[in-house]
């Protein structure tokens, strides 16, 4: 009997053992919460956002440029005014190498803009040697050059698809200006009483707009490569005050360009 007395009572005394435990143990399971007169466990502080607002990029472009409407009037000679059309010239409208400079905001990971600063190098329009027969018994040839450079200032706007990792997808959107240089360069020979030439340098501001597609890859948290298509358009210019060199206008011109570049985010 004895020894059954005994058994129960140590028996007794491990279940109270176990109970104990597990209590406390549950008590730690719960941070936050208070068992009985233990101490509440604060619950963790959420992590702030620290995505970058601002950034800089830096791009190279390789442009091809589309044939634009070009065309001179009022060229002076001795017997009148010479008026020439698109077809009587050629055009030295090459792939060219462009690059540019930007800063943006980022207003959220799918929305963002910037404001950007590109070049748009030479494009080159010649007649040479157009015979004409002006109004009355003067003939002779005719010869007109212009060139035009672009710097296309636009502020664009993006938006983002996230969710495919380091890949960033995104479509955008831009209107500004463009800021001309337009060199004209004319000469008139005549087979008769009078020769003329003349040489003039203009800068005028168009309309520019822009649409692209592209996708970014973000090295890190501060670096991304960005590869993209862009249209880019560049409104009408002209060039036209030197006496005799008439008026000449260079039409609405569209570029394919290829771009790629590097944008730093700012934390």
């Amino acid at each position: 009997m004895r020894q059954m007395i005994a058994g129960l009572a140590l028996a007794a005394a491990a279940l109270t053992s176990l109970g104990a435990a597990e209590a406390a143990d549950f008590g730690r399971t719960a941070p936050g919460i208070r068992y009985g007169g233990g101490a509440a466990v604060p619950a963790p502080a959420p992590i702030p956002d620290a995505q970058a607002r601002w950034y800089f990029r830096a791009d190279l472009a390789l442009g091809i440029p589309s044939d634009p409407t070009f065309r001179t009037d009022g060229l002076s000679v001795a017997g009148g005014a010479l008026h020439s059309t698109k077809s009587m010239y050629s055009e030295n409208n090459d792939a060219y190498a462009g690059y540019g400079l930007g800063v943006g905001y980022r207003f959220s990971p799918h929305l963002r803009v910037d404001l950007t600063v590109d070049t748009r190098s030479q494009q080159k329009y010649s007649m040479e040697s157009w015979s004409y027969t002006a109004p009355g018994p003067i003939n002779g040839t005719a010869s007109d050059t212009i060139t035009l450079r672009s710097v296309p200032v636009l502020f664009n706007g993006y938006i983002d698809f996230t969710g495919y990792g380091r890949f960033v997808p995104y479509l955008g959107g831009g209107i500004g200006f463009a800021v001309n240089e337009l060199n004209h360069t004319y000469t008139i020979t005549e087979n008769g009483p009078s020769n003329g030439a003349g040489r003039e340098k203009t800068h005028d501001v168009s309309l520019a707009a822009m649409g692209t597609a592209g996708f970014a890859y973000d090295i890190d948290s501060i670096t991304s490569l960005d590869f993209n298509y862009r249209l880019l358009f560049v409104g009408e210019s002209q060039v036209g005050a030197a006496s005799g060199a008439g008026i000449t206008r260079i039409g609405d011109q569209l570029d394919h360009q290829l771009r790629a570049g590097v944008r730093f985010n700012i934390h």
